[in-house]
């Protein structure tokens, strides 16, 4: 997907201490190139592979805390540096349908 890029790094995302990374799906947003990509989990973090470095990118999160939907959305420079979720932000599908249909 990234074939032009010529720098690649794997970014790893932490999410706040007693959060379950099972329970959430998580996607990098490319808006520079209209594209996604989904975040794998490997043990307690969210790991995306192969990502050209150096990009700015939106990386939105949705899944489960305290038997409540929660969401994240945070903009991020690609790198091999672990980063952690500052914030989890209660939400409703419908809230959460509506931040992501404002993305281009």
């Amino acid at each position: 997907r990234f074939t032009h890029y010529p720098n690649y790094a794997t970014l790893t995302i932490n999410l706040p201490e007693g959060v379950n990374a099972e329970k959430f799906v998580s996607q990098l947003v490319f808006s520079n190139i209209k594209s996604v990509m989904p975040g794998i989990v490997q043990k307690n973090s969210i790991v995306f592979h192969h990502v050209p470095r150096n990009l700015q990118v939106q990386l939105v999160g949705l899944g489960e805390k305290n038997n409540k939907l929660v969401s994240f959305f945070e903009n991020i420079t690609v790198s091999d540096a672990q980063y952690t979720v500052a914030k989890l932000e209660e939400t409703t599908p419908a809230v959460f349908r509506q931040r992501i249909e404002g993305f281009d």
